[in-house]
């Protein structure tokens, strides 16, 4: 089993404008134990897109089982840097990947999120909407699309964040989200896997972050299977 999340926190590379995480201890008179009031915005750390995101009307999370399995996840290697848009070009696709269910894009940003998270928020690969296209045509069977950035959108492309989205949410069968994945371990590349997503919160929310877990086949090099 690999983790696919970070860990959330104050400190947490956000895309811009996104409010960071705030905390609100409390201790009434009288009471040996403390509590702590957590604000956090719903796109925080590794989390879901859903539809209503972004589609009016659309399923929400709630609309979602509080625990997503998908037996034929597939990560790829696409290796960019900051502001470069994702082309189909620019994909090696292993033999009948296809039939993958999600797919998951590794970029190697996960170098730039510990080194400069400043950075690593600002200014990293996207999706243009032509490449979301392209991997509805190639995946017919696609429920999920993943990538290691903070969004699949970048803030400088506005028009073309909203066209991304819209382009995988705003569907009769819907292609989720998740963004700021931490794909950083090697063996995820080469072959297919079954990838579990659970929401942190389940309720009627545009987005949620998650556990993510990769689940290696037997024999592949992971040794907590």
């Amino acid at each position: 089993m690999i983790p696919l999340s970070y860990p959330v926190s104050r400190k947490t590379p956000l895309f811009p404008g996104t409010p960071a995480l705030t905390l609100s201890r409390r201790a009434e008179e009288g009471q040996v134990a403390t509590s702590t009031k957590l604000c956090l915005d719903t796109h925080s750390g590794t989390h879901l897109d859903v539809p209503c995101h972004f589609c009016p009307g659309g399923p929400s999370v709630k609309d979602y089982p509080p625990y997503i399995e998908i037996r034929s996840a597939l990560c790829i290697d696409v290796p960019a840097s900051g502001g470069t848009g994702l082309t189909g070009e620019m994909v090696a696709l292993p033999p009948r990947s296809e039939e993958a269910e999600a797919l998951l894009i590794r970029t190697g940003m996960h170098h730039c999120r510990r080194e400069d998270p400043q950075r690593y928020a600002a200014d990293h690969p996207f999706l243009l909407p032509s490449f979301a296209r392209w991997l509805l045509d190639l995946f017919p069977r696609l429920r999920m699309v993943g990538i290691d950035c903070v969004s699949v959108a970048h803030p400088d492309h506005g028009p073309e964040a909203e066209e991304v989205h819209t382009t995988l949410l705003c569907r009769p069968s819907p292609v989720l989200i998740l963004e700021d994945l931490d794909l950083s371990d090697h063996r995820l590349v080469g072959g297919t896997f079954t990838l579990v997503v659970l929401p942190m919160f389940h309720d009627r929310l545009d987005g949620t972050p998650v556990a993510a877990l990769a689940h290696l086949p037997r024999g592949s090099g992971d040794e907590a299977v």
